[in-house]
């Protein structure tokens, strides 16, 4: 397997709640990290946010894991761009909810760096599994540290993610596409009226 010798970095974007799932992409860091050295970037605030720093250090993560908090949608972009992976490690929370779409998602890969996210909710409307990012098993975190030493270690998959995800960005979630899409929605009920 290739060792990498720089440092790779792992980006998280959301609120840190429950259903975000940001504790098992934690828990991945140590398995991750025994391989190639690693920083994960998590930006975002949110209730669970003491609970993840506590877990940090639990686990002695805390030169492998770096809480940026809340920031403008303009500094994002910068986070985004000084990246190698951006994972949302999403699970049904003990309420039951489950991530909608991950908007983020497509954020990362219109942005061309390559994603990972659980198979859960609408996440996998967004991710192609193997074909524009990779799906994980929510709460695995053996399965989330596999998938990052996979994509990190073959830079070919990782180009291959980024130019699929490009263009599924732009033919399924540019506004001038679906604007056409719901055109045309529209024109057939208005011709089953008539």
């Amino acid at each position: 397997m290739l060792i990498l010798k720089n440092l790779s970095k792992i980006l998280f974007v959301g609120r840190l709640i429950e259903k975000k799932g940001v504790e098992y992409l934690i828990k991945a860091i140590p398995y991750i990290s025994a391989w190639n050295e690693c920083k994960l970037i998590i930006v975002g605030k949110g209730f669970e946010e003491d609970k993840l720093k506590k877990l940090v250090i639990d686990l002695d993560l805390e030169n492998n894991v770096k809480f940026i908090g809340k920031v403008s949608r303009n500094k994002i972009t910068k986070y985004f761009k000084s990246s190698d992976i951006f994972i949302l490690p999403s699970i049904v929370d003990s309420k039951g909810e489950v991530e909608t779409l991950g908007v983020v998602l497509i954020e990362a890969m219109a942005m061309g760096i390559p994603v990972i996210g659980s198979d859960i909710g609408g996440i996998p409307d967004v991710i192609d599994d193997s074909i524009n990012g990779f799906l994980v098993e929510p709460k695995s975190i053996t399965d989330i540290a596999d998938k990052v030493i996979k994509l990190l270690s073959d830079k070919k998959l990782r180009n291959k993610f980024i130019k699929n995800a490009k263009k599924k960005v732009k033919e399924k979630f540019d506004w001038n596409n679906i604007a056409l899409d719901i055109e045309n929605v529209i024109n057939e009920v208005i011709k089953w009226y008539q």
